[in-house]
This record gives C-alpha cells, structure tokens and sequence, in this order.
C-alpha cells in the first residue's frame, strides 16, 4: 500500500535560502517505511556569488578620451576583490614602467551606492600613478557592475582631490557636467546619474585622506 509522504528538511539549519554553494535536502517519509532522499541543487540566484565589491586598474586618459580598462575584478568583500585583482596583475608592468602590482595599493577614487560612502563600492586604481592635473578619465558604463546610474557618493584618495562629473540631462538628450572638489558624500541632484567621473589633483581643493569601506 502506497502512503501518503510527509515532507520534511533533515537539517533545519538548511531552511533558509541563499545558503552559498551548500545544497538542499528534502526528505519524504512514507507510511510503508520508505525513506526517498532528495538532493536539490541550489538556485541559480543562490549559486551566483554576490559582487558588491570591486577593483578597476585603468591607464592614463591620452587625447582626451576614457582611460583604458588594464584589469579588474569584483567580490562579496573587499579583502576579496582586493586579492583577485594582484593575481591578475601578478607580474605585469604598468605604463608607467613600474610594477603593476604596486599600483594596486594606491587608489585614485572610490565610487559609492549610497550616500555619506555606505553600501557597496567600486576602487578605482591608477596605472599610471597619482592624479595630476590631466587627471584620469572613468567611463562608468564599461566599468564591472554597471556603475553608471548607480553613484551616490564619492571620495578621493591619492592627491585626486577634485572631479569633474558627466551625466545627462533630465530627458537624456544631452551630455551635462559639474566641477566639483572631493570628497563628496552626497551629490545632490547628480544622485544615479554619474556616467562618467574626471578625477584630477585641483591644488585648490582640500587634501583628501582615508580609504575605501
């Protein structure tokens, strides 16, 4: 005789979802005795690594166009995002003649989610060394996680101590820019609709400090 099954979890600990890459258990428990175990992989939302973090290595603006992406790399924490990136520039030299490797220690700008530098956050990193008075040229839209219409404040670091913002107009129907001295912990009406940033030294500006998260 066939019973009616009774559905159950073997570890409760495993009733939430979006437990990483651990998988899913169910068991049904039959009136006849049959045990039938079921091994459910995780869903795809929960098998994806969350990249809330990441670093972009970028080259010096020539000719007054976007800085060239060198690397970049992106993780759920930034000690991750961090590592990822040296292993991919292990070895390699910049433009500038001097270790790539290096670089990666001196950021150039951090981009934020949220306002006052909360939530998630993008490094950006300098190839050819700190911010002059040419500055650098970021392209948010090429950038990992689609950082354009996503940047709500910004600090600089490594003599990057004003920034020039692009973004568009309120129907999209032009290019708008707005000089402005860093840091910035809320960019008022230039909330999500940063589309590119020019961070440059500005000696007029005052000194920046501190660091990412």
């Amino acid at each position: 005789m066939t019973g009616e099954p009774v559905i159950g979890k073997l570890d409760g600990s495993l009733t939430r979802k979006n437990r990483g890459s651990r998988k899913f258990l169910t068991v049904l428990l039959f009136s006849t005795g049959t045990l039938l175990v079921t091994v459910l992989a995780p869903s795809v939302a929960a098998a994806a690594a969350s990249n809330d973090y990441c670093n972009v290595l970028i080259g010096a603006s020539t000719d007054g166009g976007d800085s060239p992406i060198v690397a970049s790399a992106c993780a759920s924490t930034p000690e991750g995002a961090d590592r990822a990136l040296k292993t991919k520039t292990s070895g390699k030299k910049s433009s500038g003649g001097f270790s790539t490797q290096a670089s990666n220690t001196t950021p150039l700008v951090y981009l934020y989610a949220d306002i006052n530098y909360a939530g998630s956050y993008t490094t950006i990193l300098g190839d050819a060394g700190y911010c002059d008075s040419a500055g650098y040229s970021i392209n948010l839209a090429e950038h990992d996680n689609a950082w354009a219409h996503k940047v709500s404040s910004i600090r600089g670091a490594s003599l990057c101590t004003g920034a020039n913002l692009e973004g568009a107009n309120y129907n999209a129907t032009q290019v708008i820019s707005t000089y402005r001295c860093e840091p910035m912990p809320s960019l008022g009406s230039w909330n999500d609709n940063v589309l590119r940033i020019k961070p440059r030294f500005d000696s007029s500006c005052p000194k920046v400090s501190g660091s990412g998260g």
